[in-house]
Formats: C-alpha cells, structure tokens, sequence
C-alpha cells in the first residue's frame, strides 16, 4: 500500500535537504562568485558533482523515509518517489550539459530503489 502521509514527509525532507545543501554550495564555491552572484560556478564541474551528491543523498533520504512509513510496500514507496524526484527536477531544474542530467535521472532511480531495499531488509 503506498502512503501518501510518508510520501509527504518524504518530499519535505527532501527538499530541505535539497535547500541546506544549496545554501552550503555558497562558502564551498565562493571563489566562483563575483560581486555576490555567482556566475562561474555552474560552468564548473565541481559545481555539478557537489549538486549530484546533495541530490543524491536527498533522495535516498527521502525514499528511505517513505519506505519507512510504507511498511508494506518498501520498494513500491521509494520507487514513487524516485518518480516524484525526476518529475520535480524535470519541471523546476535549469538546462543543463547532457552529461550531467542522464546519469543524474539514472542514479536518481536508483538511489531511491536502494532506500527501500535498505527499509526492506531491515523488515526481515
């Protein structure tokens, strides 16, 4: 059964996760910024990778969460909302290079079918 209580919560999470780790990307990238904007550091391949990690760790901490509250269903939750990830990214991220948005979309489902399988084990 899919919960949509822990999918909510999940989204919660994920998204102050998602705003904690780009508030972090300030100081980390300072050198990037001129005059306080920071015009440089999404040219940059550290910036991308930086934003792959915290979307990452993210999303397997979202789909862990709704896994959690989907007792039934660990893999079927995560699944979701490894979907409801790429849809908010499909519909709210900037253009970016092709190599970073396929392997982000793969890793992105994959991370989430792996918070449920960690809540799956952990039931058995």
């Amino acid at each position: 059964m899919v919960s949509i209580r822990g999918l909510v919560i999940a989204i919660v999470v994920a998204l102050i996760l998602d705003v904690i780790g780009g508030i972090a990307a300030v100081p980390l990238f300072a050198e990037a910024m001129t005059g306080g904007v920071m015009l440089n550091a999404e040219k940059q391949t550290n910036f991308f990778l930086y934003g792959l990690v915290v979307s990452l760790f993210a999303t397997f901490v979202g789909s862990y969460i709704s896994a959690r509250y989907g007792k039934l269903a660990p893999y079927k939750n995560s699944f979701i909302f490894g979907v409801i990830s790429i849809a908010f990214s499909l519909i709210f991220a900037k253009p970016h290079p092709l190599w970073y948005v396929i392997p982000g979309y793969i890793t992105v489902m994959l991370v989430a079918i792996l918070g449920g399988h960690m809540v799956a084990r952990k039931n058995t």
